[in-house]
């Protein structure tokens, strides 16, 4: 009977033990014995939890292990690495794993898990949605009244030109190619004979020779300089439109040559304070869904002299021409362009790339970030701290 006492003893003793156990949130009961302690993160378990030893933690070797969690069981797990195509955006600490992100033009494919290559939208199709790191491109047909003639990424469709009362309309804008249009001044000649012939003489008038002749060989001259002319365009076209199709395959920077003979007389880029947040002409600041096209003009020529100076790598304006869907002929024509006029190449390819709607002042601002070009985005957005905090819808 006393056997009996000692065993219910012992029971309530059990039962009194395992009442008064109370852990906290840091802690985990471990089979109604004791508390167990959880690493927490940025120490990972070195040894587990037993009755006799409390959970034996230790810290995560930065930057080679990691551990996020509060846990009585999880041991410090290896920094994971970046994969093809992309690159480093956060280091591996003790409480966090790797970021990382694609690299320009590409996008990461969350179903595969890797950086793939962006789409690219051939003529006649313009992106509705550009590539970007979280999401591919998206093409589509350009609508009436608009036109793509590059394979680009990031281009989307350009409204068709207009002639100026100044030009006749030689073609008509495609899907795939602009309006044609040839300066009147060309046809002046014609204008001029015409306006200043005279009327039909009387029948009894006899200059003394015939003048029939000579007004048509001038015609027909005119006639096969237009016909040249147009002929020209076309070729210019096409060749344009191969060397887009060819592309397709990649252009790398090493594949693109300028002209070394051309020097173009480039003054030094300023390197004044500026007023913090820029003001255009109407008092309003420079943001992100501004037109490229609507920059002050001041503004503009700043940008383009920064990026005729190279920085290095691909951070000149060819670099930035490339992120911006250009080809390599495209490219070598835009330089031939800036040659002959002693203009430097940025100009006309801001003033080129801004007639599409889509060139804001934010897209231009990735694309400088891409290539590195930080220098360029502080002059859109000025210098002034004080001005900056003042204004939290600026550029960023």
């Amino acid at each position: 009977m006393g056997q009996w006492w000692d065993c219910v003893l012992v029971l309530v003793l059990l039962l009194k033990v395992h009442a008064e156990l109370s852990c906290t949130s840091n802690e985990i009961e471990y089979e109604g014995v004791r508390c167990c302690s959880k690493c927490p993160p940025g120490r990972g378990v070195a040894a587990l939890c037993s009755p006799d030893n409390d959970t034996v933690c230790r810290p995560c070797d930065v930057g080679v292990t990691f551990s996020s969690l509060h846990s009585h069981t999880e041991a410090c797990r290896p920094c994971s690495t970046c994969g093809v195509n992309a690159h480093v955006l956060k280091k591996c600490n003790g409480t966090h794993d790797t970021q990382c992100e694609c690299d320009s033009g590409f996008h990461y494919n969350l179903s595969e898990k890797r950086c793939e290559e962006c789409n690219r939208c051939h003529p006649g199709w313009g992106a509705s949605l550009a590539c970007n790191h979280h999401y591919n491109t998206v093409c589509r047909p350009c609508p009436n009244g608009t036109y793509s003639e590059y394979v680009s990424a990031h281009l989307g469709c350009i409204v068709c030109t207009k002639c100026s009362d100044d030009h006749i309309k030689l073609q008509d804008c495609t899907p795939y190619q602009d309006t044609l249009c040839m300066a009147k001044s060309l046809l002046g000649s014609s204008k001029v004979a015409s306006k200043t012939a005279p009327v039909s003489p009387p029948v009894n008038y006899n200059p003394g020779y015939d003048i029939i002749p000579l007004y048509c060989a001038v015609l027909g001259l005119l006639v096969i300089g237009l016909l040249a002319y147009v002929v020209v365009k076309q070729w210019q076209r096409n060749a344009a439109h191969r060397a887009n199709k060819l592309n397709t395959t990649g252009v790398t920077p090493s594949s693109i040559r300028v002209d070394p003979t051309c020097q173009i007389q480039v003054p030094p880029s300023s390197h004044g304070s500026d007023s913090g947040v820029f003001l255009d002409s109407d008092g309003k600041p420079v943001t992100s869904t501004m037109k490229v096209r609507d920059l002050p003009p001041n503004k503009k020529k700043e940008i383009e002299v920064r990026l005729h100076h190279k920085r290095g790598g691909r951070g000149d304006w060819t670099g930035l021409a490339r992120e911006l869907g250009y080809t390599k002929s495209r490219i070598t024509s835009l330089e031939s362009h800036a040659c002959r006029e002693n203009h430097v190449p940025a100009r006309y390819l801001l003033l080129e790339w801004s007639k599409n709607d889509s060139a804001t002042v934010g897209m231009l601002v990735r694309a400088l970030k891409s290539i590195g070009r930080h220098d360029v985005v502080k002059v859109l957005n000025g210098r002034s701290r004080k001005l900056f905090r003042a204004q939290p819808a600026e550029i960023v």
